[in-house]
């Protein structure tokens, strides 16, 4: 998982997403990012008010890690 406080084409996620797509790995990986929408962001506030308000939480990332570990989808 790639919780950087990012958006989620071009960054630091995307490199990672490459690398395990094309790497050779005898079983394949979960990965998720978990960022910004890929939009200009036209509310504005503080770092904590706008990280709740586009999911990008401690709660979020432990329930996504939660799900990745379950085996199931639906993540964001």
């Amino acid at each position: 998982m790639n919780g950087l406080y990012r958006f989620l084409i071009g960054g630091l996620g995307s490199m990672v997403a490459e690398i395990l797509a094309e790497a050779n790995f005898d079983r394949p990986k979960k990965f998720r990012r978990l960022a910004f929408p890929d939009r200009f962001l036209e509310e504005y506030g503080s770092q904590e008010s706008s990280l709740k308000r586009y999911g990008v939480t401690a709660e979020n990332a432990v329930a996504t890690v939660m799900t990745l570990l379950k085996g199931t989808s639906g993540t964001k």
